[in-house]
């Protein structure tokens, strides 16, 4: 019985966060539950590529395992049922969340070099800055050059603050949960 917990809890618990991360994001997608929030961005930006940044911005900052498959699934939730626009977001998710390995401290990337040369954080950033700088405009440029507005499927709607926070609290707090599994080390077990 111990070896079965210990399989089913510890030794693929990545694959479970995995695999409920896309459920969710399935389920959000099909059910539409971000699409007020993102009728709002639309209608306050005028722009559908407006929505991929900032959905971008989000999933590769986050400080959890699992970010790129967090941002995926983000991303997926605008992304048409097929075409062209799906493979250019995943791109987008990609360029968007490998920034994260030069800059992050959670990362052995940055401890290391930092440790093995003495540096401070911010001489670290310094040094990368202009990296980061790149990065950064590169991933602006693709989004607002290679991904047209017809390639973003958001669903035209009315912002109901109600909707944002049923439908949007819940990711949020699935997230911090993640981060203080994460930080704290200890297993929730639900």
């Amino acid at each position: 019985m111990e070896f079965i917990t210990s399989v089913l809890l510890k030794d693929i618990s990545y694959l479970w966060m995995i695999f409920f991360i896309m459920i969710s994001a399935g389920l959000a997608k099909e059910y539409q539950l971000f699409a007020p929030a993102f009728a709002y961005v639309k209608n306050t930006f005028r722009s559908n590529r407006f929505v991929v940044a900032m959905l971008s911005a989000i999933g590769g900052i986050l400080p959890i395992e699992g970010r790129v498959t967090v941002s995926a699934g983000l991303l997926d939730t605008v992304a048409p049922k097929e075409g062209q626009g799906r493979e250019k977001l995943g791109i987008v998710d990609y360029l968007a969340t490998h920034h994260y390995y030069l800059w992050s401290p959670l990362e052995k990337t940055v401890i290391l070099p930092i440790a093995a040369f003495g540096l401070s954080y911010v001489a670290w950033i310094g040094l990368i800055a202009p990296l980061l700088v790149v990065s950064l405009a590169f991933v602006t440029w693709y989004i607002w050059s290679q991904i047209h507005e017809d390639e973003v499927a958001i669903t035209p709607g009315r912002f109901k603050l109600s909707a944002v926070l049923r439908n949007t609290v819940p990711m949020v707090v699935l997230l911090v949960l993640m981060l203080l599994v994460q930080v704290t080390g200890y297993a929730l077990v639900f």
